[in-house]
């Protein structure tokens, strides 16, 4: 199966896509999206017209690769290609925010704490990215792509496997304006057709409920 690597930069502090890049070039070839001036929604827009494999690894600038990354890599192509799994990803020790009416900390009005919902390192297979609805571009952050990822995975009825074996480092201090990002998020979301939208408050659910003890899948 070919794998393709996409690198979204952007203007934070901790941006290192040429690093990042040659280490993932040692196992398959890497785009880096060089115009900081791009929203991420953009950016994997951007990716998936370009993209022409099988497998998409998606690695934003700003994170620390796992320390076992070779093995990571060769488990993320082997459980991509068994035909019950569309999505996987490493643990990332990382919060995201999403619209939700869960009963969760408040971060601001209508935005609550979702824990480890997303990732911003993954492996996804061609057949769900094809399934995906397009993410607004004008949307600035990038959170709700993994979520639509997910859940779209799962209406498929394919495995969305994120692994605890590996642990990928973010340094959580890149600058953004998290309550921002989920405030552009609730259009986003309210756009998605109704199974989608219900599929993904299901996943933010299951990850409530498995974040409570170890687990290896949602």
């Amino acid at each position: 199966m070919r794998i393709q690597a996409f690198i979204p930069n952007w203007p934070g502090p901790k941006q290192h896509a040429s690093e990042l890049a040659d280490i993932i070039r040692e196992f398959c070839p890497v785009t880096v999206l060089d115009d900081p001036n791009d929203y991420f929604n953009a950016q994997w827009e951007k990716a998936r017209a370009a993209f022409t494999g099988d497998i998409l690894l998606w690695a934003m600038a700003d994170v620390q690769l796992p320390n076992k990354f070779d093995e990571m890599f060769g488990e993320g192509r082997y459980m991509l290609s068994r035909p019950d799994v569309g999505w996987y990803a490493p643990d990332i020790d990382w919060t995201s925010y999403i619209y939700d009416q869960a009963d969760l900390a408040q971060v601001d009005r209508g935005i609550f704490e979702v824990p480890n919902t997303d990732s911003v390192l993954f492996m996804i297979r061609r057949d769900v990215i094809d399934a995906m609805p397009h993410i607004d571009p004008k949307v600035s952050f990038m959170w709700g792509m993994d979520i639509t990822a997910i859940a779209t995975a799962r209406l498929m009825n394919l495995k969305v496997v994120r692994d605890y074996k590996f642990k990928a480092g973010h340094p959580n201090n890149t600058g953004y304006d998290i309550s921002r990002a989920g405030k552009e998020m609730i259009p986003m979301f309210n756009a998605m057709p109704p199974e989608l939208r219900e599929e993904a408050r299901r996943v933010e659910a299951d990850v409530r409920r498995l974040r409570r003890g170890p687990c290896a899948n949602l």
